[in-house]
């Protein structure tokens, strides 16, 4: 275990501005997909049924799990959304866009 702390703190120290980058990113996706929500439901009608049809939908339910508050704009929202597991095949593809560490790099 020696040398973990100097490890993780050049790794936290090299990344930290991805870090932010997809803090905010991700933040900024929630917010546009409540945007988004927001101005294409009108009515509490129009909410339920966009809600019945998404309810409805074996292959929802598959891929993403039961439905649970569809008629509101956070379940419109979060149902969809990405959870830690569907975040785990993309995270080798968002590793792959990253620089390489200069002491990575041939000369």
């Amino acid at each position: 275990m020696t040398g973990t702390w100097l490890l993780l703190r050049t790794f936290l120290r090299r990344d930290r501005w991805q870090f932010l980058c997809w803090s905010l990113g991700g933040a900024l996706l929630y917010w546009s997909q409540a945007y988004s929500v927001d101005g294409l439901y009108t009515t509490q009608a129009d909410f339920d049924r966009a809600a019945a049809t998404m309810e409805s939908n074996l292959a929802f339910i598959a891929m993403i799990g039961p439905a649970r508050a569809l008629n509101t704009i956070g379940g419109q929202v979060t149902w969809p959304s990405p959870t830690p597991s569907r975040w785990a095949w993309a995270s080798p593809c968002a590793g792959g866009c990253s620089p390489a560490p200069p002491w990575w790099r041939r000369r």
